[in-house]
């Protein structure tokens, strides 16, 4: 179940990442010309500010996650081992207690 959740997550984190990268990849065919009435200098100037924040901050978000997801997975299953190991050690002394002679 912890290992499905996971992948699952792990999944549409992809997705995600893919979807954005791709976005990416059709704001790179959009470089800055030099001649100033050139429809592709129009474009990429309209949207050199999307390209920038594209290109800079995705890559960012992407590591962060991933890192968010490993963090917030290992401290899950810390707290699923220290409720299994309570549950045994709570079984380890009812089973030594005299409760059941």
């Amino acid at each position: 179940m912890i290992l499905d959740s996971y992948n699952k997550q792990m999944q549409l984190n992809k997705e995600l990442s893919d979807e954005l990268i791709n976005i990416q990849k059709s704001q790179d065919k959009y470089k800055v010309g030099h001649h100033f009435g050139n429809n592709s200098f129009l474009r990429a100037k309209k949207n050199l500010k999307q390209y920038k924040f594209i290109k800079e901050r995705i890559p960012e978000a992407v590591v962060e996650t991933e890192t968010i997801l490993n963090v917030s997975q290992v401290e899950h299953l810390q707290k699923i081992f220290d409720t299994t190991e309570k549950l045994a050690n709570e079984l380890y002394n009812l089973r030594e207690s005299d409760n059941f002679s």
